[in-house]
């Protein structure tokens, strides 16, 4: 009879063990769930501008010529644009179709340059500063929208 009696005192117990982890979990669900939706959501723009829009013209579709010019050379075209800057990188071509990249930086900012390693020719002149900015979303969001609500849920 005692141990039916220690059983039925390990019961209850055990049942409000179960309760409270449960009901601590859904709080923290509730309470990553926003969350998780955010990243779902800017990581589907992030997708959707890289796949659509390309900001520094790595996906424009070329002819391809007999040969390629060497690096060197590209990069001298890149430099011709901007005398006074710097190349400080360089993306070689997605493919034999692809232009190639180069990062030029400048006093008042960097330029993304999409050059043709065919021709030299630069294809597009993008200023680093005016792309999408997708990348910076979600931290945005985070830190303003969400945690306003949070801090507005834990003051109420």
């Amino acid at each position: 009879m005692s141990k039916l009696n220690s059983e039925a005192a390990n019961q209850p117990s055990s049942s409000a063990f179960y309760r409270a982890v449960w009901r601590w979990h859904f709080y923290a669900g509730l309470y990553v769930i926003p969350f998780l939706m955010m990243l779902a959501v800017t990581g589907l723009f992030m997708l959707w501008f890289t796949a659509i829009a390309p900001e520094f013209g790595e996906r424009l579709t070329l002819s391809p010529g007999s040969a390629s010019l060497r690096i060197s050379e590209q990069a001298d075209a890149a430099s011709n644009a901007y005398p006074a800057g710097k190349i400080t990188q360089y993306i070689a071509p997605l493919g034999n179709q692809n232009p190639a990249l180069f990062r030029m930086g400048l006093e008042n900012g960097d330029r993304m340059l999409a050059v043709d390693p065919y021709t030299g020719i630069i294809l597009r002149d993008v200023p680093q500063e005016q792309t999408h900015g997708m990348i910076f979303l979600p931290g945005f969001m985070a830190a303003y929208f969400w945690a306003r609500k949070r801090v507005d849920l834990a003051i109420s």
